[in-house]
């Protein structure tokens, strides 16, 4: 039976002789390295709950863009036409038109012996019941010095409008002819 004074002495022979056998040049040389073993079963989930995320947002996202522009076309119907301004106040933008090719009108009704009068100042655009005026850059509407070149309207109902300017709010009611 070995003793253990026997396993130290044949312990360190065999690293001696691994010593003697080493070569410097090896110290150089890259070593492969361990694959660890994985699991891909948490990149699978990950990519399905990642697909069925990515698909509910496409679904969502298609259905509000939709909506929206059923909104937008309803809208633009009911602006359609002749709008007066409610109220007194300084003689500016009395009457308004939209017509349905996106054309914004603006001008004065008919008094007495003057006819109604409306020059094209520019175009608009609907996004659900508010409406963007895009002034021309030939037409110039100016109120106190100030040149505008947006408006912004809301419909209010089918027969109200509200027009923002400046720092004015002015309200429109449909023309009844």
């Amino acid at each position: 039976m070995p003793r253990d004074n026997d396993r130290e002495e044949l312990r360190t022979r065999r690293s001696r002789d691994y010593d003697d056998d080493w070569d410097e040049d090896e110290d150089d040389r890259p070593r492969r390295r361990r694959r660890k073993s994985r699991s891909r079963t948490g990149l699978w989930i990950g990519l399905g709950v990642g697909g069925v995320v990515l698909v509910g947002l496409m679904v969502t996202l298609l259905v509000i863009l939709l909506s929206g522009s059923k909104g937008t076309s309803e809208t633009q119907k009911k602006l359609v036409g002749k709008w007066e301004r409610v109220g007194g106040g300084v003689p500016v933008l009395q009457l308004l038109e939209f017509t349905d090719t996106g054309i914004f009108r603006q001008g004065h009704p008919a008094t007495g012996t003057q006819q109604e009068w409306l020059v094209e100042f520019g175009s608009y655009q609907v996004s659900g019941s508010k409406v963007t005026i895009q002034i021309s850059r030939t037409s110039t509407i100016s109120i106190n010095g100030q040149r505008i070149q947006e408006l912004e309207a809301e419909l209010l109902s089918d027969d109200e409008l509200q027009l923002k300017y400046l720092a004015t709010v002015d309200k429109y009611r449909r023309v009844k002819r």
